[in-house]
């Protein structure tokens, strides 16, 4: 299990679903491991904690440094939910690497 720095925020748009005829608020989580975190490691993130639909989620994007604070790669990590947690399991080939990763869903 990886360590995590957790952050949200709402972004401001509002979406009209018109399924529903409801509005939806999309906010943002970013998602910060700690520098150690290695290829094929698992980061477990409460989606309610953070004030994320476990079933509004609508996507995950993951990137890393490949060199300090410099050159950034793009990463597809693998993702699951179950009983509204989220598992992203970390994808690419390089071990002790600070991963980013933007969550973007619905507001509960």
């Amino acid at each position: 299990m990886v360590n995590a720095t957790i952050k949200g925020n709402i972004v401001g748009k509002q979406l009209l679903n018109s399924k529903r005829n409801q509005i939806r608020k999309i906010k943002t989580v970013m998602v910060t491991s700690d520098a150690t975190a290695d290829d094929g490691e698992i980061l477990s993130v409460t989606l309610a904690n953070y004030g994320l639909s476990a079933t509004g989620l609508l996507a995950v994007r993951g990137v890393t440094h490949s060199t300090v604070n410099s050159i950034i790669v793009i990463e597809a990590p693998t993702t699951t939910v179950t009983d509204g947690v989220l598992a992203i399991t970390i994808g690419g080939s390089t071990d002790n690497k600070v991963r980013y990763f933007l969550l973007i869903g619905e507001e509960l």
